[in-house]
């Protein structure tokens, strides 16, 4: 029997998959309805139709922090002991970043081989009136092939765009007749939407209410929902949403509601008042699974934990010291995951091992619920360790994806070690491109850099914009809206460089050759490139975003501190554009410079700290996702 795709390389999936996107703008309304009406049809045909029945979903989706928080509840999950599966979107710099199994990317090889046998059918079976489906629909239908096949206990879904009309919506509500277990937990996190007054206000409301209900359409009959504090249009839209579905709708509270076994407020790893909403909405999605996975335990085993030995092993556990960061390398919702796996994952017992296993887990399982009831974060015990360090994996979750922001510093580059001083270079990476999230990105930054730079000299700290957003994106919003808010949290950007990235709407690129290949190809000579757009973005700067900054107190750099004119790396800029060369150093970085590549905009910042080693610079990259994922692959992060 020959494999689906025998012979094919890796390189020939990328190029399929470049090929499925079809078009370079957003698809009109009408496209993706006609689309999402197609899914059931992609699912018969690649053997999906009846499968899907019995998966365990969690469903997710969001205008601002739909990815951090499913990466949150995933995180959990896993640390419980359970097999996860997740979801996301888009990826940074492999493809594989979107289809994840116990919080790792799926190899090449189960990657392909379930590739090929879904384009394959879905290729066989194509008409005329209903092709091949594009790119993310296809993803979804392969990320669920895979989860499948690989026997995932739960499956945490991010949706993509919107929700009613996105391609993970195709997810059946549970059956009436159907087993407990195939319960779907869904969740609408829509970020609350701030409303101006005049006619802008009233334009605003309607859009408000019009995203929160298309983010609401994920919402089924059988499957609770739950949902973080609305603006008063947006909670409206989303009850009118669960109304319709005939389902419930619970407001959860930030992760402060919350004492972890020490009686103190758990700490979030990621900065930021949203982030702390986000957490306490990871932990009610995790225990409202866990509470339908305990109903198919009991019904389909027949275990029954002893509920006097539950209530003995919850005082016990309540008068132990544990750790209160959600954050770290500490596991989830972990506190049991012992006594969870033993016989259930090691084996080596047969019927009678697998029976305790069983009531172990149903036992483990009772008492964090509890333990959550009575507002105690479980801790975690898994290592036998008093002095746990978390009780959930945020930041390793969120390290692993890359996603939403990352601090990366390249102390190594200047003598550094963990335990000596400060990185002088540090980037501050975050994939904000809305105007909701552009706001919590310098929530994000001003908090994180303002307590990295605590103690140092003003005058010697340099704060660089790094910035590019998509040509339908608005600048004039994303930009502004930026600085006001840094500027609140009296925090100035000095110098703002706007840099096009190497990756390409519609095009895939392997990871394995990404860094050095990557700076190769930025550092041969090019054509003529257009910089029309990234000077379109300096001119708002300049105009619009400057002027927000004045106010801030900012000292003056003393002689020699400042940082170099871009004249000093004219001989780079004049290799990879002899006829852009001359123009690029001629500009004042402090007014906004439009770089033609972002390793010249690297090699300029490197060169700033070693010229002028008492500067320290933080780098705060935002406004698309594809300069994020073109940061990490030529600062060397690649995902594993």
């Amino acid at each position: 029997m020959v494999e689906a795709g025998s012979g094919k390389s890796w390189e020939d999936v990328l190029a399929i998959c470049s090929s499925l996107i079809l078009f370079k703008t957003r698809a009109e309304a009408n496209g993706w309805r006609d689309a999402f009406e197609n899914m059931p049809i992609y699912l018969d045909r690649v053997g999906l139709g009846e499968d899907i029945q019995r998966m365990r979903i969690i469903h997710v989706a969001g205008t601002k922090g739909k990815g951090s928080t499913s990466a949150m509840v995933e995180s959990m999950l896993r640390r419980c002991g359970y097999r996860t599966a997740l979801f996301t979107s888009p990826h940074l710099i492999d493809v594989r970043e979107r289809v994840r199994i116990n919080g790792e990317l799926v190899s090449k090889e189960v990657f392909m081989f379930h590739f090929w046998d879904c384009y394959e059918r879905l290729h066989a079976a194509a008409t005329p009136e209903i092709g091949v489906p594009g790119y993310f629909r296809f993803m979804t239908l392969l990320a669920l092939k895979i989860f499948l096949a690989e026997k995932a206990d739960v499956v945490v879904l991010e949706v993509g765009i919107g929700g009613r009309l996105d391609a993970t919506n195709v997810v059946p509500p549970p059956a009436a007749l159907q087993k407990v277990a195939n319960e779907k937990v869904v969740s609408g996190t829509v970020a609350s939407r701030k409303v101006a007054s005049g006619k802008v206000a009233s334009r605003k409301v309607a859009s408000g209410k019009k995203i929160a209900g298309e983010k609401g359409g994920i919402l089924k009959a059988g499957s609770p929902g739950f949902t973080v504090p609305q603006l008063e249009e947006g909670m409206q839209a989303l009850q009118r949403c669960a109304l319709k579905a005939g389902t419930s709708l619970e407001v959860v509270q930030s992760v402060d509601r919350l004492v972890t076994i020490k009686g103190v407020t758990p700490k979030v790893a990621l900065g930021g008042s949203h982030q702390r909403m986000n957490a306490g909405l990871a932990v009610k999605l995790a225990s409202a699974w866990e509470s339908s996975y305990l109903k198919h335990l009991e019904g389909s085993s027949g275990v029954e934990a002893d509920n006097g030995r539950e209530t003995e092993g919850l005082e016990g556990v309540g008068g132990r010291e544990g750790g209160g960061k959600l954050g770290g390398e500490g596991g989830g919702i972990e506190a049991e995951r012992g006594c969870e796996t033993e016989g259930r994952e090691q084996g080596g017992g047969g019927k009678g091992a697998e029976k305790r296993g069983e009531k172990a887990l149903v036992e483990a399982v009772k008492r964090r619920l509890i333990m959550l009831k009575l507002g105690v974060l479980p801790p975690d015990d898994s290592s036998g360790n008093d002095q746990g360090a978390a009780t959930n994996s945020t930041s390793v979750a969120l390290s692993l994806l890359g996603a939403p922001s990352r601090r990366i510093s390249e102390s190594s580059l200047f003598g550094s070690n963990a335990g000596g001083p400060p990185s002088r270079l540090t980037y501050f990476i975050d994939g904000a491109h809305s105007p909701e999230s552009m706001e919590a990105c310098a929530e994000w930054f001003a908090q994180t850099s303002n307590s990295e730079a605590s103690g140092v000299d003003p005058s010697l700290l340099h704060r660089v914009l790094l910035f590019n957003c998509m040509r339908e994106r608005d600048p004039a919003v994303l930009l502004p809206g930026l600085a006001a808010r840094l500027a609140t949290h009296g925090v100035a950007i000095s110098n703002a460089f706007f840099v096009p990235p190497v990756s390409q709407y519609g095009f895939l690129a392997s990871s394995t050759s990404s860094t050095a290949s990557q700076q190769q190809q930025q550092q041969q000579p090019r054509p003529a490139v257009d910089l029309s757009w990234q000077q379109h973005m300096q001119g708002v700067w300049q105009s619009q975003c400057k002027p927000l900054m004045k106010g801030v107190q900012q000292g003056s750099p003393p002689p020699g501190m400042g940082l170099p004119p871009l004249r000093c790396i004219l001989p780079l800029l004049q290799s990879q554009h002899p006829t852009l060369g001359e123009s690029m150093s001629a500009q004042d970085s402090s007014q906004g410079a439009v770089l033609s590549t972002l390793s010249s905009t690297l090699d300029y910042l490197r060169l700033c700290v070693r010229e002028s080693p008492q500067v320290r610079i933080q780098v705060l990259v935002t406004g698309s996702l594809y300069v994020v994922g073109d940061m990490l692959r030529l600062l060397g992060k690649i995902p594993k």
